[in-house]
């Protein structure tokens, strides 16, 4: 589902907005929290590690750029890696580490996702935690076509690309997997350390 659609259906508008997008320092009276999967265009984040997002912009409008302040009580926790990580906002996914490694040298980000900005322009103080499903480690299958317009995923186009590139597809498939086995002790760990239920919005 494209996050603008999830923010409309899912997420409920937060009490008070600001005009500019970059974190102001104020207080707000939530602070949501967002879990999910992420690529990584460093060596430096490989395969499950989890990381907090510090910043989130968008590839062409410079100033359509997020900075977050991660609460420290999650940086504080084992399973987060506490190196600060600038995210880039990608309209597409990203197959090759060619183009990975181009990423990270046009935009000195660390990691990439095509989810984050929508929501945090919802809710710009939202702290993001994500997990590293695909690195340098090889390319993944081209999901070019597996998408429509509206950011569905296409089944029987998938399928074919999974055809075409079989080896890619084990790596996607393991990485996933991987990924979501940390994410989840990663959640587990979140709730074990008692962060705070008001601060995540009840639809999420």
């Amino acid at each position: 589902m494209p996050a603008d659609r999830f923010c409309r259906d899912f997420v409920a508008t937060p009490r008070q907005s600001r005009p500019h997008p970059e974190l102001d320092g104020t207080t707000d009276d939530r602070h949501p929290l967002l879990l999910g999967l992420c690529g990584s265009v460093s060596p430096s984040l490989p395969l499950g590690t989890a990381i907090a997002y510090h910043s989130i912009r968008h590839p062409t409008h410079s100033e359509d750029c997020y900075r977050l302040n991660p609460p420290d009580r999650l940086l504080q926790l084992a399973a987060i890696q506490t190196t600060p990580v600038d995210a880039l906002n990608v309209e597409q996914a990203v197959c090759s580490v060619a183009d990975k490694q181009a990423i990270a040298r046009a935009f000195g980000v660390t990691a990439i996702d095509m989810e984050s900005l929508a929501l945090v322009r919802q809710f710009p103080q939202a702290a993001i935690i994500r997990v590293v499903s695909d690195d340098l480690g090889g390319d993944i299958p081209d999901l070019s076509q597996a998408f429509d317009e509206q950011g569905n995923l296409q089944p029987l186009a998938l399928a074919l690309a999974f055809v075409r590139q079989p080896i890619a597809a084990v790596r996607l498939i393991h990485g996933s997997l991987r990924a979501l086995e940390c994410l989840t002790a990663v959640t587990r760990a979140i709730v074990t350390a008692g962060y705070q239920k008001n601060e995540i919005p009840k639809k999420w």
